[in-house]
């Protein structure tokens, strides 16, 4: 169970007009699987999908759109939809200035990325990220599940100065494997 008692399953999606939510089963495999883990009651893979579509079908003309879905522990939804203007890429990350930490090493340079998603126009914009100086702990129920508990997120934030040039932290565990950044996954 989550420490933070009122925390909420969170996804966050991908919508175009013209392909719908981007790997939307996955999305909602993972919702359901959160929730059964941290005892929420979800209503049927098929009703929230129709929830999101219904959604979609009343948003004004447009572009593509970040969509952020909450469920509470009593299976109530909230759709959240921001519109996504201009480039729309998966960026690609690059290290801040190194650490003390020799484990970590740069991402290749741009013009060596060869693969673009396919919702990708324009050129890719350049993350700098910085390493978490602390691990963070691998038995947090929370941490297993995207929910809107951000205590230690944000804690990880602090550590590592993210503002100015630093776009996010790098967070990893106890045995030195990268988990996540605070605000994207790792892929």
């Amino acid at each position: 169970m989550c420490d933070e008692c009122d925390a909420q399953l969170l996804e966050t999606l991908l919508h175009t007009p013209s392909e719908g939510y981007y790997l939307l089963s996955g999305h909602l495999d993972r919702l359901l699987l959160s929730g059964y883990a941290l005892g929420f009651t979800l209503p049927a893979p098929e009703k929230i999908a129709a929830r999101l579509h219904a959604e979609a079908a009343a948003w004004p003309p447009g572009g593509a759109s970040r969509v952020r879905l909450l469920a509470a522990r009593d299976g109530s939804l909230r759709v959240e939809r921001y519109a996504l203007a201009g480039v729309l890429s998966h960026p690609a990350a690059v290290m801040a200035p190194p650490t003390s930490d020799d484990r970590v090493r740069q991402a290749p340079p741009l013009s060596q990325a060869t693969e673009r998603s396919p919702h990708t126009t324009g050129t890719p914009q350049v993350l700098l990220l910085r390493l978490d100086p602390a691990p963070t702990p691998r038995d947090e129920p929370c941490l297993r599940h995207t929910t809107t508990a951000r205590a230690a997120y944000d804690a990880a934030r602090e550590r590592a100065a993210v503002g100015g040039e630093i776009f996010d932290v790098l967070m990893h565990n106890e045995l030195g494997q990268v988990t996540e950044t605070s605000i994207t996954n790792v892929g």
